[in-house]
C-alpha cells in the first residue's frame, strides 16, 4: 500500500530527483526539450523548490511505495478552507 509524508527542506534534493524522471516522461509528446529544461529549471532547481516551500506556502508530501519514493505532490492554501493542487506526480511501477 502507498504511503505519504510531508517533505521537509532536507527533502528538496529527491524532489528534483523525482522530478527529473517523472515530469520529462509526462510532457515529452507535448512540449519541446528547450521547454521541458526551462520548466525544469523554473520549477524544479533545488533554489525554485527552496522558495517555493519557504516564501510561497507551497506543502510538498512523497508518495512511497514499498519503501521506495515513487512521487510528490504539492499543495498551497489559497483560504480558510481552500487549497490549490499545484502538483502530483507518480512515477509508473
Amino acid at each position: 500500500m502507498p504511503t505519504l509524508r510531508q517533505a521537509a527542506k532536507d527533502d528538496i534534493t529527491l524532489i528534483h530527483e523525482l522530478a527529473c524522471q517523472a515530469f520529462p516522461a509526462t510532457y515529452r509528446d507535448l512540449l519541446s526539450r528547450e521547454q521541458i529544461d526551462f520548466m525544469m529549471d523554473w520549477m524544479y532547481s533545488p533554489e525554485s523548490l527552496r522558495r517555493q516551500m519557504e516564501e510561497e506556502g507551497h506543502h510538498y508530501y512523497l508518495i512511497y511505495k514499498d519503501g521506495q519514493a515513487a512521487g510528490y505532490v504539492s499543495i498551497q492554501q489559497e483560504g480558510d478552507d481552500l487549497f490549490h493542487l499545484q502538483k502530483i506526480y507518480v512515477l509508473p511501477a
